[in-house]
């Protein structure tokens, strides 16, 4: 295994304790944002335009 430089510290105290529980064994309840911006928008209406085609693509008319 090579050295480290000496400014960097290898700090793996997080490893002790698990970080969605607190001090009392209660449960720390973790609340993800909603994504959002310009390519969430793009990416959901790429999503939707290949739904789409997926959808439509089956249907066979019949003369």
């Amino acid at each position: 295994m090579s050295q480290q430089p000496a400014h960097i510290r290898r700090d793996e105290s997080y490893r002790d304790a698990i970080s969605t529980v607190d001090k009392h064994g209660k449960r720390v309840w973790i609340y993800p944002k909603k994504p959002s911006g310009r390519f969430t928008r793009k990416r959901q209406f790429v999503a939707y335009a290949l739904l789409i085609l997926l959808l439509a693509g089956p249907v066979h008319f019949h003369r």
